[in-house]
């Protein structure tokens, strides 16, 4: 029985942090693991590994700043088995250009192990990262308008939407 180590395709776009939960499934118990995530650089910049559900327990460690770009150790080790299906860690990237690329998950079988420190194998997936052609609907409604502006309010403004608050309240 392998553990299958994977996450769903994602779809990205330029302008906003890529979140990609690396998840584990069919997992009879594991203590530690170094994943290798590597991708294009081209692509995907300032890389950030977060903590999933399944690790929170125990350290994580990322070797961001030490490997060379497009590649990232991650190493995480607990006291005791984590077993079942969870999220191991959430990927964070930011998207330079929107070209379609694949981010492959590799593992290292002499620092994957169970409690027992056996050997764990891991069935590493690579990730679909796509950028979508057209924004959708909900995409479209979403868009900040062209007569937005990035100004913060003026005192008047926020007077002027806390008295409609106010009001809304009184009846």
């Amino acid at each position: 029985n392998i553990a299958e180590v994977y996450a769903e395709a994602v779809a990205a776009t330029t302008d906003k942090a890529i979140l990609i939960p690396v998840r584990i499934k069919n997992n009879t118990g594991i203590m530690g693991f170094k994943i290798t995530v590597n991708y294009d650089n081209s692509v995907l910049t300032s890389p950030k590994i977060i903590k999933g559900d399944f690790t929170q327990n125990g350290m994580m460690n990322d070797s961001i700043g030490v490997t060379p770009d497009g590649t990232i150790d991650v190493v995480w080790s607990g006291t005791q088995n984590v077993t079942g299906d969870g999220t191991l860690m959430i990927l964070s990237f930011m998207a330079v250009e929107t070209k379609d690329t694949q981010i492959k998950l590799s593992y290292s079988q002499p620092d994957t192990f169970n409690e027992a420190w056996e050997d764990v194998e891991l069935n590493c997936s690579d990730i679909s990262v796509e950028f979508s052609a057209e924004l959708t609907e909900v995409e479209k409604e979403t868009e900040t308008p062209a007569n937005y502006s990035s100004k913060p309010p003026s005192s008047e403004e926020i007077k002027n939407a806390v008295d409609i608050v106010l009001g809304e309240t009184d009846k």
